[in-house]
């Protein structure tokens, strides 16, 4: 018998504390704001929850992964690898370009900058970043998932067997110890 792990939404409402608080909510993936917004997924569901004391809210919608700028830009992906940023003033998803990729790879992660500059990696494990005006690169290196502070200075990843980098002007280096999941926070805290 298969036992599905518990999965809670555990935050912190002040930054400088020791100490974790439960909040209700399953969610598999979250991103929040520095002012307390949390996006995450429950399986492809698409959850909200404006502050820490709101209600979680039901947004319309399938992805497998997403991601909030501190100023509250939204990007995921679906589960055909489709780019989508939340359009927060007509509360609709709008289909973002995705750079030129091989035969059968997919976008699978994805964040983005508050002034709209993307990172995301591939099925394949490549990385691409997207300027704010839309043009896509090709990123040297291989990483499984990608992480983009709020002003862009700090870039993160995480390979496929789990090791840490980070950014250091067109290069990555190597952090020492190992993570499933990354996220670069808004002053270069991760």
């Amino acid at each position: 018998t298969a036992i599905t792990p518990k999965r809670y939404v555990r935050t912190r409402h002040d930054i400088s504390g020791a100490n974790w608080v439960h909040n209700s909510g399953l969610l598999d993936q979250l991103s929040s704001t520095s002012s307390g917004e949390v996006w995450g997924l429950s399986g492809q569901s698409v959850w909200f929850r404006p502050s820490q004391h709101a209600n979680w809210q039901s947004i319309s919608g399938a992805l497998t992964h997403i991601q909030v700028a501190g100023k509250g830009r939204v990007v995921g992906v679906n589960a055909n690898g489709n780019l989508y940023q939340r359009d927060r003033t007509n509360n609709r998803w709008t289909g973002l370009s995705r750079p030129s990729l091989n035969r059968g790879e997919k976008l699978v992660t994805v964040d983005t900058t508050d002034d709209g500059v993307l990172w995301a990696t591939t099925s394949n494990n490549r990385i691409f970043t997207r300027s704010a005006a839309g043009s896509w690169s090709k990123v040297s290196g291989r990483l499984k998932q990608i992480s983009v502070n709020d002003d862009g200075s700090e870039v993160w990843g995480i390979n496929v067997n789990n090791s840490i980098y980070r950014r250091n002007g067109s290069s990555w280096s190597k952090v020492g110890g190992k993570l499933k999941q990354i996220s670069a926070g808004t002053d270069g805290n991760v």
